[in-house]
Parts: structure tokens; sequence; C-alpha cells
């Protein structure tokens, strides 16, 4: 995935490389942020999942739109009779929903300030931009069956989809309408055409606290897209809440050390509670438990009921809350995860997680045959938090001498595959500076 930016906040020009598992790494201000919501909000429209947009008008200028609406005579001529029930299947190859093989979209000044609530920090002529090819994808969508029940009003949309893995994957969703017209049924067929990419979900910052907020129902709160849409998936994750994803069993068993044991609903239908499970026998209220088992509740959500290849996952400030022996650990949990077909943004402040990333990247260097071994000196004592260096994305977000503009720059040396470039060595440097002056100091004063 290729993102470019131009004027961004501080950020004049930069060109991205978003691999399987991408970082920015900086200091505050540097509209790391703002990056990763601008990303999120590029991809959310041709996503799926509990929080996929619902039947989306569509232009019908559109070229698709004509050829969907071609297709479904057998549908409105079921509608108008109001008897016979109908089916139709939509190819997206077949109807040449992306002709190119590519997929492009942007964000212009007036959609960065709404996304943002920002508008005096955004330049008139600030975009944000994303390109990718579709073979890039972990998974791939192959169609959509539409079936009408005209009596009851009821549609049902399925989309197929293809894992990387050859395995197949459907997701059905229902509308209630008695009064189906050519327009509707056309607009709810064609936009599920469009939907590349399975879960979309972005973790803010301020996670912690909308989690406790997703306990009250208080649906006013004046917040950026991305955080009314972490909050809107934590509602909804009760309803979800006896749900098994795909790949829960693979991932959760590393969660709960890092937690400190097992987040998850308890109580009837309707009246779930969040907790924190410690053993056999002690469940806390996750509102008093740890900051870092709060920080964590939504991804323990999303591991135990969305996780699946081809989802993507944008994470503020990964380490949150964590003590450093739980950001390597965190760091290792993001790239099992990785190597399972998510692919991962997150920002981070961290100098632990950065140099464990490196650790990461040369044990996926070692020989097949030591990496059993070499897995147990790591904290989830797993080989498959080895990572490639060709799946991974670094990047230093720096301020100019003067504060005025931000640099983006690749920190990783193409020649070793490892990340050579980091924010945080000049304050390693200082802190070094700063205790030798209080030896001499010390020393002088005796």
């Amino acid at each position: 995935m290729k993102l470019t930016v131009h004027k961004l906040g501080r950020i004049t020009d930069a060109e991205l490389d978003i691999r399987p598992l991408t970082v920015f790494s900086g200091h505050n201000g540097t509209n790391k942020t703002w990056l990763a919501w601008a990303l999120f909000e590029l991809l959310w429209p041709v996503s799926t999942g509990l929080n996929a947009m619902d039947v989306l008008a569509v232009s019908t200028t559109d070229p698709l739109y004509s050829r969907v609406r071609e297709r479904l005579q057998p549908l409105f001529e079921a509608s108008s009779q109001g008897t016979s029930k109908a089916a139709v299947t939509l190819g997206v190859d077949e109807l040449g929903v992306w002709p190119k093989g590519t997929f492009e979209s942007s964000l212009d000044q007036d959609q960065l300030a709404s996304l943002l609530g920002e508008k005096t920090g955004i330049a008139p002529d600030a975009l944000v931009e994303l390109s990718f090819a579709l073979k890039e994808l972990e998974a791939r969508h192959d169609s959509v069956v539409a079936e009408l029940e005209p009596e009851s009003g009821l549609l049902s949309i399925t989309s197929f989809w293809t894992r990387a893995d050859n395995l197949k994957k459907s997701i059905r969703r229902t509308y209630s309408d008695t009064q189906w017209d050519e327009k509707k049924l056309t607009d709810a067929c064609t936009w599920p055409l469009r939907q590349l990419l399975l879960n979309v979900l972005c973790f803010p910052a301020e996670r912690a606290g909308l989690l406790l907020a997703a306990e009250g129902g208080d649906d006013d709160l004046d917040l950026p897209h991305p955080m009314t849409d972490f909050l809107g998936v934590m509602r909804r994750m009760r309803g979800a809440s006896r749900r098994e994803a795909f790949l829960k069993e693979a991932l959760l068993p590393f969660l709960a050390p890092i937690t400190g044991g097992n987040i998850r609903f308890t109580g009837d239908r309707g009246e779930e509670r969040l907790v924190l499970e410690i053993g056999a026998s002690q469940e806390l209220p996750i509102s008093v438990a740890s900051s870092l088992s709060r920080s964590l509740a939504g991804l323990s959500h999303y591991i135990r009921s969305l996780a699946s290849p081809g989802d993507v996952l944008l994470i503020d400030e990964l380490e949150m809350n964590a003590h450093p022996v739980a950001q390597l650990a965190l760091v290792e949990l993001m790239a099992v995860m990785v190597n399972h077909g998510i692919r991962i943004i997150f920002t981070t402040h961290s100098p632990y997680v950065i140099d464990h990333l490196n650790n990461l990247i040369e044990a996926g260097r070692a020989p097949e045959a030591q990496q059993a071994k070499l897995a147990n000196e790591f904290r989830l004592k797993t080989r498959d938090a080895f990572l490639p260096a060709d799946k991974v994305s670094v990047y230093a977000f720096e301020t100019t001498s003067d504060g005025a503009e931000v640099k983006v720059t690749n920190a990783m040396d193409p020649g070793t595959g490892l990340i050579t470039k980091s924010t945080f060595a000049p304050v390693t440097q200082r802190l070094s500076q700063i205790f030798n002056a209080a030896l001499d100091a010390t020393e002088r004063g005796e």
C-alpha cells in the first residue's frame, strides 16, 4: 500500500510504504495520529464487519451502478409482483468492479477537517492519498448474492470471500423494507461489491476511557470519527459476545498473560458486563482492573469475536499503560497477528518497541532448525512472532530545527533490513551526558 501525504498538519510531503506491519515512531505533536486516522478513513468505506456502513446511496453516474441495475431485473420483477422469492448472483470480476486491479482514494482539506474536527491546522491544498494493488490483500472478495422476499420485505445480501489460504468465508446481512424500489435495491446491492477488506478497526489512544463510555448510552458525544467508530464497535460487541473469531484459538492464549487474565463478557444476554477473569475464582469489573487491562480490552473483544486474515487494525500508542516487559510481549503479539494475515499499523513513543522489533526481524533470519530454541528467549516463546524484514515498515517523524515542519523518513536500513534510525537515541545520549555531568559535580564537590 502506498500512502502519500501533502501538508497534513506539520507534515509537508511524505510517501510511505504501508506493509503488513507498519510503525509510526516519533515525538509528540508530529501528526502521527492524524496520519493514522486519515489511513483509517481511507480504508473504512471499503471494509465490512460490525462497523461497516449500512445501505449506502451510490451515484447513478457510476458505470458499476448501471451494470448492477441490469442484473437485478429478477428482483425488480419479484418486488413489483409482491409474491415470488428471487435471487441474483453478482460476480466482482464479472462486473468489472475494479477494472484496473487497484484501489485509489484520497482525502482533501474539507474531508480531513471533518475527520479531525480541526479546520485551522489543515492547509487549503492538504491531501492524503492511498493506492494499492488488489493482489496485495489477504482475502479476495468474489461475489455477492442478493435474495429478496417480497411478502416480508426482507433483502438478504451475502458476500463471499476467499482467503489467502484458499479457505472460504461468507458474510450475510439482512435489510427490511416494505417498499423496495429499483433505486433502493440497486444501492443496496452495489455498495457491497466494492468491499475489499474484512474488518477495519481503529483503536484510539483514548480507548480505555471510551470502553467505559460504551457501558453507557450517551450517543451525543462530539468526537472524531475514529473514536465514535470504536465506541460503536464496542457497544455492538456485546451482541456479538458469543460469536467466535476464526483466529481466536491461535491468538487469545498470547493475550491473557499480558492482561493478567481473560477479559470477557459475563451475564445474561442484554445484561452483559465486562470483567477481567483472574484464575478460576476471581472476577474484577473492568472499571477497577489495571489500566493495561482496560487499554487492551478492545483488542481482546476483537480477537474473541472478529479476528480474521484480511483485517486491518490501526492502533494509536500500542504501549499505552504498559510496563516495558508487557511492551515486549505486545510487540510479539502484533507480530503473531501479522503472520496470521492481519495487517497492523501502530504509533509508538517507546524505544523498547523499536528495539524489540529488530530482535524479531533478526530472529526471523535464523536457520529454521535454531528458531524453536531461540523462541524461548522471547516473552511469548513462539517462533510465530519472528518477522521477515519485507513485512515491516518503520517511519521516523521528526521536527525540523525550527520546529515548523515534520519530516517523515524511512527508519529501516535497506541493506541490513533493520531499524537503524531512531528518535530515541538523542534522549539516551542526553541522559548519559546529564549523569556524567552530575557525577563530575559530585566528585568536584568532594
